[in-house]
């Protein structure tokens, strides 16, 4: 069902038979008549969890200057995004640059002072 709603957020038509479907870890409750507000609301969250799950796959699969180049470009679209900058911090460390990963950690708990390890390790499974 997730296709189908990639589907319609991509498309900007709103398609009644998929309301309260669940769109990556968000909860979406379509309305018959979507604005476009809340269309690229949608969007935005999946392109920007979509990225920081392939930045983190990139790291994983040991492509680790590609994952870094990925979180960096998501830490500088949005400053708020306070996992990119723990994707980019754990990157960091694997490429042995542990000065820049503690800056990059220290930015995440700028942006989020109450973020755990408890949260960061839901995100990385």
């Amino acid at each position: 069902m997730s296709g189908m709603l990639v589907a319609l957020v991509t498309s900007n038509v709103a398609m009644p038979e998929i309301q309260g479907k669940i769109a990556g870890d968000m909860m979406v409750e379509l309305q018959p008549q979507l604005t476009h507000a809340d269309l690229t609301k949608i969007r935005h969250y999946m392109v920007t969890w979509g990225s920081m799950r392939l930045a983190n796959a990139l790291r994983l699969a040991g492509r680790l200057e590609e994952a870094r180049c990925q979180a960096q470009s998501l830490c500088r679209q949005d400053g708020r995004l306070y996992m990119a900058c723990v994707v980019m911090a754990s990157t960091l460390v694997e490429l042995g640059r542990p000065a820049e990963a503690r800056q990059s950690t220290i930015d995440a708990r700028r942006i989020r002072p109450t973020l755990t390890l408890s949260e960061i390790g839901r995100f990385f499974g």
